[in-house]
This record gives structure tokens, C-alpha cells and sequence, in this order.
């Protein structure tokens, strides 16, 4: 007898404590099609929640099976309760991750389902405004085995979160360092937004090889190029040779700086392709796991290149407007991020009116504004002749939650375009903002009370 994905989270529901706390607020009857499913469903929450405690064998047989039942229909039960204690359980990552896929698919469809309902009439209580939040709230579902953060009693470790250089990913670039408060915490999305060609995965590829020399992981999931010509950037990049200059440095000598970058204790780079339109959020999932399972490799950081051209996992692009659908495709590579404990770093393109301005916003990302709205930080590129004889690159913070991004707005990155690098020049901005920092802290060193915390705390505030 052949064993269903709806048995296995049945048999870890009745058999597990910490599954069954870790998934069943998320578990809804409706998700329970099959009607064996479904009533030893409803039993096992039944017993859950009077007894606060798992059913044994004989107790969930005997709540199945209780009234009037068909022999059959009888006998068919007992042998399904029967098979759910006796099946091995997987381990608690593959329920996990199994368990939350299943709750995001079945929410999903349930959710299209009735929206569907609703535009033909069928639903009368419902009104179409809530079918986006079906749908969100849909793709957000994530097991969360946090019970919260206790502001008084975890006051020690969130002081070493704010201290603490690794809760951050820091960049190679210092002026990135500044405006970031240290690099990128994990488990955020992170955006670059600029023009057509106007160096999004140059800019990508720059950040990708900063992170692999510094020793960290890297998934780069490109979209639109081939995995050899995304490659031959990172090849520049962290061999400083001009990308046309490749082809002629030889093989021999080509392969000595690749074992010589192996000796340094770089960090791991899987680039991996997918069709544009058609690579989303489960196929990132399934290769993250894959590269875990059978290479033992945990990623830190993950690039996908880019959002305009990916596709989501959870709903067709026919049945949703393009704000709804590219914020969706967000939400979800946010999630991964979430959930694999990682940085996200993804691409967007400016309208025309964005590619036109030197100070493009919010309003001038393509497509959808629920884009920026979700991520937790965006930086524009802009091009100009000017700047590209100086060899320079205009960036400018659109949206950080990682600090006060009009302390340095704008700044600027030179560029080497022939070895795919971005380095930092003088900001005459960041200068001054840092003279004045020394100035301030000189200040409240002179100033400080001698009286005792209380005392030092008021002149704080």
C-alpha cells in the first residue's frame, strides 16, 4: 500500500510532540480531502485539544471508529490507524519542510478557489477585497518555532545582536559597511534596482565575489544569462583580468589561479540556470535543499537575477494583476531567506520614466510597487557619460531598514567594468558625516556624567 504525503504528517501529528506543536496551528481540516484523512484529522485534533496530550494507538481507534460504521468502512479505518503508527517517521527537517510546503499549497489553491467563487458569484459573504490578503497570508504561512522575543529577559542576547558583527553579512565595499550599519542581516531581501544594462548583474556579480572571498556560501540563480557568461564576471572579478582578456591567459596558467583561490579558504559558488518565466521559488527551494543533502553545503547568501523575469511559485501570472503577482514573487523570495537563514540579494528594473531620472524612487520600479514594499533594502544604480568617464556609478538608498538612509543618500562607487569590480572612491558626503560623528562622540566623552547609570543614561536621552 502506497503511502500519501497526508498519512506521513497524520502519523508525525499523532506520534511527535514537537511536530505536532511546531504544525498543527497551521493544519486546517479543509486540507484533509480524502474523508479517511480527514476523520482521523478532526479525531487527533479532537483528542489535542481536550487532552492536551498525543492519542495512543487504542485511543485514536477507538475515536474513529466510535458510532455507527459500516463493517467496511469500520475495518478500513482500523487499518489506516494501525499504519500510522507503524510507519518510520522521517526526520524532523523533511517534516518540516514537507509539512510547511503542504500548508502553503493547500492555502494556496483553497484560496484561489474561492476567489474564483467570488467572480462567479457563487460566494455570497465574501468580498473580492479580501482575496489579496487570502493570498498573502497563503504564501506567508512559515512555521515559526519562536514562542517571541522577551524584551526584558533577552535583553542580553539582543544587546549582542546589535554588537555582534556576525548577526550581519558585511560587504567588501566600506561605504556599503556605513550606510548599513555593518552588512546585511540574514534573513532579509535586498534589492538593486537600476536601468536596462545598466549594471545590475555586474553590481550583483561584484557583491557575489566579495562574499566568496570573505568565506561565505553563495547560490547565484540566474534567469536571463548563462551560467558560463555570469561565470566569466566572477572570473574578472576575482582573477583581475579584463573578461576579454580570459580566452588568452591560457588554460594552464587559467587553472594555477583557480587552485590558487581554492588554497585561500574562499567560500563555496554554485551559479545555477533557469528559464526565464518559468524558474520560482520552489526550484530555489529544491536546489538549496539538494545542495545540503548531498553536499553538506549551507548557503549564506543568495542572488537571483533577476525578480522582473522570475515566476512564482504559489499563482499563475494570468490570474493576478502584475502588482499582485511581482509582490508575491517577493514574499517569496523572502521566505527562502526566512527559512534558510540567508541573504537575499535580487534585481529590478526602473520604468522609463526611472531610466530617464537621476533620482529615481520607489514610484519608478517596474511593473509593481509592492516590490519595495517588501523588501527590507533597496539601493539604485545610475549611469550617466559623466560618470562613466570617471569610471564611476551614482547609488542612492531608496529604502533601508537597516538605518537612516538620508545620513548619506547618495554616493558613488567607481567601477571597472572590464573586470566586473566596483570599488570605493571619495565621498565628500561621507566625510564629513564621519567628521562629525568623531566630533560627537569627542563631545559626549567630555560630557559624560560621573554619576552612575541613571546618570549616564539621561545624558543619552
Amino acid at each position: 500500500m502506497s503511502i500519501s504525503q497526508e498519512q506521513i504528517i497524520l502519523a508525525a501529528l499523532c506520534r511527535d510532540k514537537s511536530f505536532t506543536t511546531l504544525a498543527a496551528p497551521f493544519l486546517k481540516p479543509d486540507y484533509f480531502t480524502d474523508e479517511a484523512d480527514n476523520t482521523v484529522y478532526e479525531a487527533i485534533n479532537a483528542y489535542i485539544a481536550t487532552y492536551d496530550a498525543l492519542p495512543s494507538e487504542a485511543a485514536l481507534l477507538y475515536e474513529v471508529t466510535k458510532g455507527e460504521i459500516p463493517p467496511e468502512k469500520k475495518a478500513e479505518l482500523e487499518a489506516y490507524v494501525a499504519t500510522l503508527y507503524k510507519m518510520d517517521l522521517p526526520t524532523d527537517e523533511w517534516l518540516k519542510d514537507h509539512a510547511e510546503k503542504f500548508c502553503r499549497e493547500k492555502a494556496a489553491y483553497n484560496a484561489i478557489m474561492t476567489s474564483i467563487a467570488i467572480y462567479n458569484g457563487d460566494e455570497k459573504k465574501l468580498k473580492p477585497e479580501i482575496i489579496p490578503d487570502m493570498l498573502r497570508d497563503a504564501v506567508n504561512i512559515t512555521f515559526d518555532v519562536s514562542i517571541g522575543h522577551d524584551w526584558l529577559e533577552d535583553a542580553a542576547a539582543r544587546y549582542e545582536y546589535y554588537t555582534n558583527p556576525i548577526a550581519r553579512i558585511p560587504f567588501q565595499l566600506d561605504v556599503f559597511n556605513r550606510v548599513t550599519g555593518g552588512g546585511v542581516p540574514r534573513k532579509t531581501l535586498n534589492i538593486v534596482a537600476a536601468g536596462v544594462n545598466a549594471g545590475k548583474t555586474g553590481f550583483m556579480c561584484n557583491l557575489a565575489a566579495g562574499y566568496v572571498k570573505a568565506g561565505y556560501n553563495v547560490l547565484y540563480i540566474t534567469l536571463e544569462m548563462a551560467e558560463e557568461e555570469i561565470s566569466r564576471r566572477i572570473d574578472a572579478n576575482l582573477l583581475n583580468v579584463p573578461m576579454d582578456r580570459l580566452p588568452k591567459i591560457g588554460k594552464t596558467e587559467f587553472l594555477n589561479q583557480i587552485d590558487y583561490i581554492k588554497q585561500k579558504g574562499y567560500g563555496k559558488l554554485i551559479l545555477k540556470q533557469y528559464e526565464a518565466g518559468i524558474g520560482h521559488s520552489g526550484h530555489f527551494r529544491h536546489i538549496i535543499r539538494e545542495l545540503k543533502a548531498k553536499r553538506g553545503l549551507d548557503i549564506d547568501v543568495m542572488f537571483v537575477d533577476y525578480l522582473g523575469i522570475c515566476a512564482s511559485a504559489l499563482i499563475s501570472h494570468g490570474k493576478s494583476n502584475s502588482y499582485e503577482y511581482q509582490k508575491f514573487i517577493a514574499q517569496e523570495l523572502r521566505n527562502i531567506g526566512i527559512t534558510h537563514d540567508m541573504v537575499v540579494w535580487t534585481g529590478v528594473q526602473f520604468n522609463r520614466q526611472g531610466m530617464k531620472s537621476s533620482d529615481a524612487s520607489m514610484d519608478d520600479v517596474a511593473d509593481s510597487m509592492g516590490v519595495p514594499a517588501t523588501a527590507d533594502y533597496m539601493v539604485s544604480l545610475t549611469r550617466t557619460d559623466e560618470l562613466d568617464e570617471m569610471n564611476q556609478v551614482m547609488c542612492k538608498q531608496i529604502k533601508s531598514r537597516y538605518g537612516d538612509k538620508s545620513e548619506l543618500l547618495r554616493f558613488v562607487l567607481g567601477v571597472n567594468q572590464a573586470r566586473q569590480q566596483y570599488y570605493d572612491v571619495e565621498n565628500p558626503a561621507l566625510s564629513k558625516l564621519k567628521a562629525t560623528e568623531s566630533r560627537r562622540v569627542e563631545a559626549d566623552a567630555s560630557s559624560t556624567p560621573k554619576g552612575g547609570t541613571a546618570a549616564r543614561f539621561a545624558n543619552l536621552l
